[in-house]
């Protein structure tokens, strides 16, 4: 009793799939997917750098304002007071993240309210206390670390600055902005 070509044919083609649908080495294993949530990062300004009143004289001068709120003068700058403050910021990160805190190496202008005239701030520092939620870890030439202690991953630090007076430094209120970078790492 002899097949017919076709009817081999077929026979030979649902051999050859049933072959194809199988395979004799494959294995199957299970692989492990992970991700770390970070908190939401921010930082927002929670007071301003003031210097306070200051009367300039024939020579030029500085005043320092320093991260804990002390202003003092240098050259021919007398104080004549006002309330100086230390600029303040706060911030949310996660525990144990470091951070780098930088200004701008140019410093900041202020410019007098009415007229022309003009002074520079620079020499920004910033100082962060463990008590507020910062640890650091130390000065490089790229700016200010600091390890974010605080379990709830919230911390503030303070940032002091020093003023240049020129000499007959005109009259009046002055006003600039800085900025503050806060790279969390």
């Amino acid at each position: 009793m002899g097949l017919s070509p076709t009817t081999l044919l077929r026979l030979f083609l649902a051999v050859l799939a049933g072959f194809a649908g199988t395979s004799a080495y494959a294995q199957t294993t299970t692989g492990t997917v992970r991700v770390s949530v970070a908190t939401s990062t921010t930082l927002s300004k929670t007071g301003d750098l003031h210097f306070g009143s200051v009367t300039p004289s024939g020579t030029a001068g500085t005043v320092t304002v320093s991260p804990a709120g002390v202003r003092t003068s240098n050259g021919g700058v007398i104080l004549a007071g006002g309330s100086p403050t230390a600029a303040s910021f706060s911030g949310q990160g996660s525990r144990n993240q470091q951070i780098r805190i930088t200004f701008d190496v140019l410093g900041a202008s202020l410019n007098r309210t009415i007229g022309g005239a003009s002074m520079t701030a620079n020499n920004f520092i910033a100082q962060g206390l463990l008590a507020n939620g910062l640890a650091p870890l130390g000065s490089s030439g790229t700016g200010q670390r600091f390890r974010i202690a605080a379990t709830s991953g919230a911390f503030s630090f303070t940032v002091g600055a020093r003023l240049n007076v020129a000499a007959n430094q005109a009259p009046g209120a002055y006003v600039g902005t800085f900025d503050v970078t806060v790279d969390f790492q």
